[in-house]
């Protein structure tokens, strides 16, 4: 489900930054895709770290007939320009150069992690690294208006993930998964950051007036939900945590959400948990990381937010978390909290005791966090 994710989030930026042209699930035939899938799984050196929700052969473009190149057409460089780039203008290059080099970098890296393919992954892993690496020391040297400011600030933070997740993996001296989805979710974080940086560029721009409604009658608006700003599943927030002079970073992901009417203790007292009639259990998977230290000083550990911290809310209505939940259960290991060192990750599930009426389409999962308190929307993915 990782490399999907990250992968989704890749592709679906390197589409909104200009749309390549590469036909990306296209086989040459569907024996000859067959063969490439079954011999390139069969290269893989670990199956876990592999798991995508389709057999696919990335780098395969199909041109449609009759769209081949004509032989008679020639390509005119542009010519250079002698004035020189103002701040603003230079980052915007920058954003245009990278926008969509560095994600197919990065889809040519997960790439290289599905197949097994260690040599393609030290040479896209260098290649990001480079790439990023000279971006970030360009647009430190941008010197742009105080509108386009964050714009930088955002972009230079999205090279420093894309330059984290290269350097982790080309100094990868054999597979890792632990440091393999790490460097996902660098390239995930760097991925959101530089589409963030794009949305913040563009709000700079003029807005263009849109089209009148051709329709006589308006639609009515859909009802304001009841956190507007909440994060969707699989999406993640990152709380930072102040240590001497940098900080350390803490990911946290609402996974999923699943509903049962019993389960059971995996300790020696096998307890049967049932809900009553008119009731249901919901249970949260929760993801956390220890994605990295941001600034100077030492890295140091993270302490997860206590299991008391997340609050379900529905309704008008708060629940909290069930007591006397084992840490061991049929469903899967129960979130308690604890500490993570960093780059380490843990999974585990919050259960609830609710009405069985409770649409998980409306409900809400709130984490406080001091100085923060993220929500979750709980609307199942489609």
């Amino acid at each position: 489900m990782r490399i999907g994710y990250v992968l989704l989030i890749v592709l679906t930026v390197a589409g909104l930054l200009g749309g390549a042209t590469v036909a990306l699930f296209a086989p040459h035939g569907a024996d000859q895709g067959a063969r490439q899938i079954q011999n390139a799984s069969a290269g893989a050196s670990d199956a876990d770290l592999l798991e995508l929700p389709f057999p696919v052969n990335l780098f395969t473009a199909v041109l449609p007939p009759g769209d081949e190149p004509a032989d008679n057409v020639t390509f005119i460089p542009e010519e250079n320009s002698s004035l020189p780039l103002s701040g603003d203008d230079a980052l915007a290059a920058l954003i245009s150069d990278t926008g969509i080099s560095l994600p197919a970098l990065s889809v040519q890296t997960i790439h290289a992690v599905y197949y097994g393919d260690a040599g393609s992954l030290a040479d896209s892993a260098e290649e990001l690294s480079a790439l990023s690496a000279s971006a970030l020391s360009d647009a430190e040297d941008c010197d742009v208006s105080p509108g386009n400011e964050s714009v930088r600030e955002e972009y230079m933070a999205a090279m420093e993930e894309f330059l984290a997740a290269g350097d982790l993996l080309a100094g990868m001296a054999s597979p890792d998964r632990a440091a393999i989805e790490t460097a996902f979710d660098h390239i995930a974080l760097g991925t959101e950051r530089l589409r963030e940086a794009m949305r913040l560029y563009n709000e700079e721009l003029i807005a263009i007036p849109a089209e009148p409604s051709l329709l006589l009658v308006e639609p009515e608006p859909s009802p304001t939900p009841a956190y507007p700003d909440a994060l969707g599943l699989m999406e993640r927030h990152c709380h930072e945590y102040p240590s001497g002079k940098g900080s350390n970073v803490l990911s946290l992901i609402v996974d999923s959400t699943e509903e049962r009417h019993v389960f059971t203790a995996k300790d020696g007292s096998r307890k049967r948990f049932e809900a009553e009639s008119g009731r249901t259990y919901l249970l949260v998977v929760i993801r956390s990381a220890h994605i990295g230290f941001r600034g100077d000083g030492k890295s140091s550990s993270i302490r997860l937010p206590a299991p008391s911290a997340f609050t379900l809310l529905y309704g008008g209505e708060s629940y909290t978390l069930m007591t006397g939940i084992p840490t061991a259960t049929s469903e899967g290991e129960t979130y308690t909290g604890g500490v993570l060192a960093i780059e380490e990750t843990d999974t585990g599930y919050l259960f609830f005791d609710v009405p069985d009426s409770l649409n998980t389409s409306e409900a809400y999962l709130k984490a406080n966090l001091g100085t923060a308190a993220p929500v979750w929307r709980l609307e199942p993915l489609r």
